[in-house]
């Protein structure tokens, strides 16, 4: 008798288990179809590394291709998934929009960060920087290998097929009073050395400039050593008229830019 008991009670704690299990299955796939997005679920832990010095537990969504880690506690799970099915299918979107690539990329959202930075296919990322949309600038310098930031932002413009305004661009170079490449340089493009209208300046010349690049010439040129020639070509084909100044090129052939943990901008 005492076995038979012992043998329901096994029976009812296996059964309590695998409609638990059931359940969750459930509850997963129904989040996943209400995003038309499938993907994976785990949990798990970051532990310090070079990259990032801080361990905290994660849980990560991931369908083999675009994997996104979330530092624990900083979104609900109704959040993560949305959070989710707006990256991956951004990440899905370029190779039908623009150019197909091979590139598997992983992106920490986090918190405690104040800009995002990126090494072989793995992104840092604060929170903020998804709230107002700059993850795509990320992913386009991951995805592509771009080198320079003027490529990403004009890279999202294209994407975006945002409406460029060629007058107010020629009158931007107009101000200065001569037409140099100074406007591509990384630093024009980081928020804390620019003023709001200062990068909106050197963001439509990039745009205006990645779109002249890929309908005259293919997205390959985006990488072209001719990069300079091109610049100038375009600046007479938008009507610029400014006399071309040499002074920046050696700072924009010689000198790169990026940025890690320790430090928001880093040349050498």
């Amino acid at each position: 008798m005492k076995k038979l008991y012992l043998v329901l009670l096994i029976i009812v704690i296996l059964s309590s288990i695998f409609i638990k299990l059931i359940l969750r299955i459930d509850v997963d796939k129904e989040l996943n179809n209400n995003s038309n997005v499938v993907f994976e679920k785990r949990v798990s832990v970051h532990n310090r590394n070079k990259n990032y010095d801080r361990t905290f537990d994660v849980e990560i969504y991931s369908d083999n291709q675009i994997t996104v880690v979330f530092e624990d506690d900083l979104y609900t799970d109704i959040e993560k998934n949305e959070i989710y099915s707006i990256i991956n299918e951004y990440y899905h979107e370029l190779e039908k929009k623009l150019y197909s690539f091979e590139e598997v990329i992983t992106i920490y959202l986090v918190e405690n960060l104040d800009y995002s930075f990126s090494e072989n296919g793995t992104i840092y990322c604060p929170m903020s920087l998804f709230d107002n949309g700059d993850y795509e600038l990320s992913i386009l310098m991951e995805v592509y290998k771009l080198p320079k930031l003027w490529q990403a932002y004009g890279l999202k413009s294209y994407y975006n097929n945002v409406t460029l305004d060629n007058e107010n661009i020629k009158t931007i170079f107009n101000e200065e009073n001569f037409l140099s490449i100074s406007s591509l340089l990384f630093t024009r493009f980081l928020k804390e050395f620019n003023s709001e209208e200062e990068l909106e300046s050197s963001i439509q010349v990039s745009s205006s400039f990645v779109k002249y690049i890929i309908d005259k010439y293919g997205f390959e040129y985006l990488y072209s050593e001719e990069i300079l020639e091109i610049f100038k070509e375009w600046a007479r084909d938008i009507g610029i008229t400014n006399e071309y100044s040499d002074d920046y090129e050696s700072l924009y052939k010689y000198v790169l830019f990026e940025r890690n943990l320790e430090c928001n901008l880093v040349a050498y």
